[in-house]
């Protein structure tokens, strides 16, 4: 082969070389792209506060844009031929944008991309909120066997919420209500001494829901102790057939609930059980007989207290104001006796500001039995504060808490007038803390110390306390300190994993909602395929967690810090990420990580220059070279003239 022909293939080859080298590995690389436009609502241009834009596997919220007319821009890094969709967020609610863009080609321009929506279809429905701020308290103890759970609930939509109630002595606790139109629930008497797991699941009529926390709480030990003996039972004549009954409040232990009233002495029957008040008229008796009566308390576990004293009392007609108009005119009216007032037949009165409350002057009386009128001063000021009523009943609410002298007047028909005092007690209800703001550390190593900061506010400024559930069997709780006061804990873990940190704060009367704070102890999340783990804590990932799987897979560190993932637990390779730029992409044979295209570029640049010089060497050899001159031709040898004889 002639020289030419050598250095025309070497140069040929070489080119080939270069060309294999450089474009197909800088081509495999997917190239960023950047995205921009306006957002029209209605077919108006407008600014909202974001725009997520949406692509598979990740999301990207791109904000306003210095710019008069409401210009977005946000850039990604997608492979050719994604197809993206588009929410907008505007203050009315969230509406999907009617409009998908699909990469194409040349990812180094702009996409211009018109977001719109249109307000008249349904916006996208936000879920309900998780119910909070459980009562009982999470954890509480020494419970009521008849108290009643709530929660409080909502929608940020302001759509209409039901609620899914589970309850039980079992975690997670049996479902006992479904659409259940209140954020209260009577779950019936209780055992003592029994912990009760509940939970509220949140459901709005767009067909969303929000489960929340599995709570719990644990009823108080049985009482034995009854309530004390009944004292001051008086026993007065109500006229016509009825007896007005009256005595001390009975004191217990626990609390107070009825009482049960006896006529004639102690009687397996008795006349009224599960009677609320200290008084009580008994009415449909025959005049001029005597009755005798005794009554007991009852607390909230069934006790029942001794019986008090025993009382009688008599009634009678009656008595008309004639005069007895036989003595000549000298007869002369019986004079009137005045009313007596009790308002105690609505006893006790408790409430919370702003609830109305029921006062009943019913037990007050009349010797003669006329109609009574009634008025009432709430406040104990001397000022009364309704006019005259003819009903012995009146409700009344007030404004803030305390506990206020009532007072009842009652007069009769010739104007004789009586007063009697009572009380009502008025409790402002606890408002719970906020759920705390926690801050610090997401991810770390293990046996290393953290510091974890977490901060309340409460509505009557109590003090709080903070209760720390690290999430591997250990909590911490601080003393109380001053409300909106941050308070900071130390903890470290012993073993790597994904620790959820609950906490909630109490003000000594409730909790607070409770607050999640996720940290990744040698982990490291690979998109939503698993998670990296460094179990020796020395900076290098040795095994992988696999969503799919469910368990440990292997994994391979590469030199340019790039992982090698097995995610199916299957023979070979399945993912190549980059914990650096957080990019996962599929894995294929002579595929690598982290591309530095810089190699092959100089390479590239090298190839070229060798070719130029080649080029150069060939075409100075050609200059060089002259035409072979012809051989001359020697001149032809004439014949040798054979020699002449001679002559004779």
């Amino acid at each position: 082969m002639s020289q030419k022909k050598i250095c025309s293939t070497i140069v040929i080859g070489i080119m080939l070389l270069s060309i294999a080298a450089v474009f197909p590995i800088a081509s495999a690389e997917p190239q960023p792209c950047t995205i921009r436009g306006y957002v029209y609502v209605d077919e108006i241009i407008t600014k909202p506060d974001q725009v997520v834009i949406s692509f598979p596997g990740q999301d990207k919220t791109a904000t306003l844009f210095d710019d008069p007319y409401g210009f977005y821009t946000i850039t990604l890094a997608e492979e050719v031929g994604q197809t993206g969709t588009f929410a907008v967020t505007i203050p009315a609610g969230t509406w999907l944008a009617a409009e998908t863009v699909t990469i194409i080609e040349d990812q180094s321009l702009y996409f211009p991309i018109n977001l719109t929506i249109d307000t008249s279809l349904p916006p996208i429905n936000n879920a309900p909120y998780e119910p909070s701020n459980p009562a009982p308290a999470d954890g509480a103890i020494d419970v009521g066997i008849n108290a009643d759970i709530g929660w409080t609930g909502g929608d940020p939509d302001g759509d209409l919420v039901t609620y899914d109630v589970y309850f039980g002595i079992v975690s997670p606790p049996p479902s006992v209500a479904t659409g259940h139109g209140d954020t209260a629930y009577d779950p019936g008497e209780m055992d003592f001494s029994t912990t009760y797991y509940w939970q509220i699941v949140a459901w709005d009529n767009h067909g969303a829901s929000t489960e929340g926390s599995i709570w719990s709480f644990t009823t108080g030990p049985k009482d034995t102790e009854p309530p004390s003996k009944v004292t001051g039972l008086t026993v007065t004549d109500a006229k016509d057939g009825k007896l007005n009954l009256a005595w001390t409040a009975a004191t217990d232990n626990v609390a107070v609930d009825y009482y049960n009233i006896y006529h004639n002495g102690p009687d397996p029957s008795p006349i009224v059980v599960d009677h609320p008040t200290i008084t009580y008229t008994h009415t449909g008796l025959t005049n001029g007989q005597e009755y005798t009566y005794n009554v007991s308390a009852v607390d909230t576990s069934g006790n029942e207290g001794e019986s008090s004293d025993l009382q009688s009392g008599t009634p009678t007609e009656t008595t008309g104001n004639g005069g007895n108009g036989g003595n000549g005119g000298n007869g002369g009216g019986t004079p009137n006796q005045p009313p007596t007032a009790n308002a105690s037949a609505g006893e006790p009165y408790t409430g919370t500001p702003g609830e109305n409350i029921t006062f009943d002057g019913s037990l007050s009386s009349d010797p003669e039995g006329t109609d009574l009128d009634y008025r009432w001063d709430f406040d104990g000021d001397g000022t009364y504060d309704t006019e005259w009523l003819e009903n012995a009943t009146v409700i009344h609410a007030y404004d803030s808490g305390g506990i206020f002298t009532v007072i009842l007047q009652v007069k009769d028909g010739p104007g004789a007038t009586d007063t009697d005092e009572t009380t009502a007690t008025i409790v402002t209800p606890n408002s719970p803390p906020t759920a705390p703001v926690v801050s610090g550390p997401q991810a770390g190593s293990k046996n290393t110390d953290y510091d974890y900061t977490a901060v309340s506010t409460d509505d009557d400024n109590d003090t709080l306390q903070y209760t720390f559930d690290w999430g591997d069997d250990t909590n911490t709780t601080s003393g109380f300190v001053a409300n909106a006061t941050a308070v900071t804990q130390t903890h470290n873990w012993s073993t790597w994993g994904i620790y959820t940190i609950e906490v909630k704060a109490n003000d000594n009367k409730t909790y607070s909602g409770t607050t999640e704070y996720v940290v990744l102890i040698d982990v490291l999340y690979v998109k939503d395929i698993g998670y990296l783990i460094d179990e020796n804590s020395n900076g290098t990932y040795g095994s992988f967690y696999s969503n799919e799987t469910k368990e440990k897979t292997t994994v391979e560190k590469q030199d340019d810090e790039t992982y090698l993932i097995n995610s199916d637990g299957t023979t070979g390779w399945d993912y190549i990420y980059d914990p650096e730029t957080d990019t996962l992409t599929e894995y294929s044979e002579g595929a690598v990580g982290k591309e530095d295209n810089t190699m092959w570029y100089m390479l590239g640049i090298g190839m070229i220059i060798v070719i130029l010089v080649l080029l150069g060497i060939y075409q100075a050899t050609k200059k060089k070279e002259k035409p072979k001159e012809k051989p001359k031709e020697k001149p032809k040898e004439k014949p040798k003239e054979k020699p002449k004889k001679p002559k004779k």
